[in-house]
């Protein structure tokens, strides 16, 4: 018997439906009330973690539950929960903040307009007006620090009255003139040049402030007085004046304190407000002092300096590492000074071959540069004046890794020849056959053709017979017969017809291989390699290029595989992906073995 489903399958689903809904309401409910228990038990510093969440739940219901907290008989959950609501945007949670401005504890008056200021709440503004009138302190000045940062110019006049009524007050009557100084209006300016000729210094530093953040002409040339006043204090007083001052005249007068500053206490707050202005200068004037001052105060003072401006911790090994690389590029040092300056910075082995390389652009291309010094190549082990497409890479290899000048050659060594031993004969002179399987399993180079090409790799084999070797043409090398790399060596290579497919997923650094046609007659089909790196959202290859550019230069990937598109007489038919890899315990053994073989 067939039974019709359909006739009864819809209210069952509607019934699911609905149960679900209800069930997830529920836990939402549960998870809130979990929230907001939190609220009253916690202290505020372990608030965090609740405010991320409820603002992540984005739920009225939240937002209606904490309000409800400002009923609470404890002042100190009122004022949590007005401070909560500061985060939650709601219109219940306007409405209760604007009740709570009148709580009868200031505390909770205080969070109430911190909050509101906040969230710039509708009628906000007026209503943290009122609190300039408040009976507590902190309130007020709460209130004019939140007004002066919504800067609206209707609260003028309530500032104005307020900042009259003011009867010994330094910190308030600072405060009135800041939110003074943000609205900008013909009678504020008026009352903030008689303050910068009254009261104490504090008051007429805070007027200063105002009237050179509205690039007031006396104000200006004050400011530049102060900087060159002979007491120490004034200067630095004047250089913090300027942190938050945007305008190009203020950075320049900053940067000229910096560099004729000779006291560094008072150097330390000029490079603080030129680093709150985004000044690299400042920056790297207080990452040096944190890092090398012999004076722990003054390392202290620089260290403090950093975090006001957010600066701490791995964020302030970063700035170090910065501004010592900025440092560097601008010197004129030479190749194996500026490798062993990167590794005692510890800077990253990827910046280390990209900067190291670099130094080599407009070394001119000179064939076969190295040798064994003496013998059938007696060209020397190492030069940095001259190299091919070959010993820029291997000197790059060995530059990246030696901590002292004298480890260069021994590491050098590590990666020309197949053990290590200086001769011809040992030297790794097929691409295929030696360079690239002998410093594959030395741990120099990693192989990353699949990992770029995926599957558009094909494999490219080349043999190597005592028949071909002795028919070879193209290339002298004079070997013994055991000495000659006999047999078939493969290498992954992305074809020339598809390298555009995957250019993307070049990494920086990677080294390109170029891969030829293979013709018996020639013992090896690796011609040519270089780096790529990306400047400007485009991919270059640094290479020592023979016939067009006859240096190193950074040439267009693009460029380059065009031209090598047209090559009809020796085809290239792809092109083989590496990445060099940081390998210091080997070139630190290497190092070790040479300076005792030395004593």
């Amino acid at each position: 018997m067939e039974v019709n489903l359909s006739l009864n399958i819809r209210p069952f689903v509607t019934a699911l439906l609905a149960l679900l809904v209800l069930t997830s309401r529920t836990a939402g409910a549960e998870e809130i009330s979990g929230l907001v228990g939190r609220i009253v038990i916690e202290r505020r510093e372990a608030l965090d973690p609740v405010i991320n969440r409820l603002v992540y739940l984005d739920s009225q219901d939240a937002a209606l539950r904490v309000a409800r907290l400002l009923a609470h008989p404890s002042p100190s959950v009122r004022s949590k929960a007005a401070w909560v609501l500061g985060f939650l945007q709601a219109p219940v949670t306007e409405q209760a903040l604007h009740r709570a401005v009148l709580d009868p504890h200031w505390e909770v008056r205080r969070d109430a307009v911190y909050a509101l200021g906040r969230l710039s709440a509708t009628g906000a503004a007026s209503t943290i007006a009122t609190r300039l009138k408040d009976t507590s302190r902190p309130v007020q000045l709460e209130a004019a620090r939140v007004l002066g940062a919504l800067g609206d110019e209707s609260t003028a006049p309530a500032l104005r009255e307020a900042l009259g009524a003011i009867e010994d007050d330094a910190a308030l009557e600072v405060s009135l003139l800041t939110a003074l100084g943000r609205l900008g209006d013909e009678d504020s300016i008026a009352i903030i040049r008689e303050s910068m000729s009254s009261g104490g210094e504090e008051v007429r530093l805070a007027a200063l402030r105002a009237l050179v953040q509205l690039e007031d002409g006396d104000a200006v040339d004050e400011i530049l007085r102060r900087l060159r006043h002979e007491e120490g204090y004034v200067r630095r007083d004047a250089a913090l004046l300027l942190a938050d001052v945007e305008a190009p005249w203020a950075a320049g007068a900053l940067e000229e304190a910096l560099s004729s500053e000779e006291d560094p206490w008072v150097a330390i707050g000029v490079a603080e407000a030129l680093t709150a202005q985004g000044g690299d200068r400042g920056l790297g004037h207080l990452a040096e002092v944190s890092a090398t001052s012999e004076d722990p105060r003054l390392k202290q003072q620089a260290v403090e300096a950093l975090g006001r401006q957010g600066i701490r911790g791995e964020d302030l090994k970063q700035v170090r590492l910065r501004m010592a690389l900025k440092r560097l590029r601008s010197m004129d040092l030479p190749v194996e000074a500026l490798a062993r300056e990167l590794l005692a910075l510890d800077v990253p082995f990827d910046e280390r071959v990209a900067l190291i390389s670099e130094r080599f652009r407009g070394v001119p291309y000179v064939q076969s540069p190295l040798g064994e010094g003496g013998g059938y190549d007696p060209g020397p082990l190492y030069r940095s004046d001259g190299v091919d497409c070959l010993t820029l890479v291997e000197q790059v290899i060995a530059l990246a890794h030696a901590r002292n000048p004298e480890d260069i050659v021994p590491i050098l060594n590590d990666v020309r020849y197949q053990a290590g031993v200086v001769a011809f004969g040992e030297r790794n002179h097929l691409m295929e056959h030696q360079w690239l399987p002998n410093n594959l399993s030395k741990g120099w180079i990693r192989d990353i053709t699949r990992e770029v090409g995926g599957d558009l790799v094909e494999i490219a084999h080349k043999e190597v017979t005592r028949e071909s070797w002795e028919n070879r043409r193209g290339v002298d090398l004079p070997l013994d017969p055991e000495e000659i790399p006999l047999g078939t060596a493969s290498l992954p290579i992305i074809p020339i017809e598809s390298i555009s497919e995957v250019m993307d997923r070049i990494p920086q650094g990677a080294i390109l291989v170029v891969v030829r046609a293979d013709f018996r007659s020639r013992p090896y089909r690796v011609t040519h390699l270089g780096f790529v790196f990306e400047k400007n959202g485009e991919k270059y290859l640094r290479h020592a290029a023979r016939v067009h550019y006859k240096s190193v230069v950074d040439e267009r990937l693009s460029m380059f595989l065009r031209r090598n598109r047209g090559y009809k007489s020796w085809p290239v038919t792809g092109f083989h992906i590496l990445f060099l890899q940081e390998n210091l315990l080997r070139a630190d053994a290497i190092a070790r073995d040479h300076e005792r073989s030395r004593d």
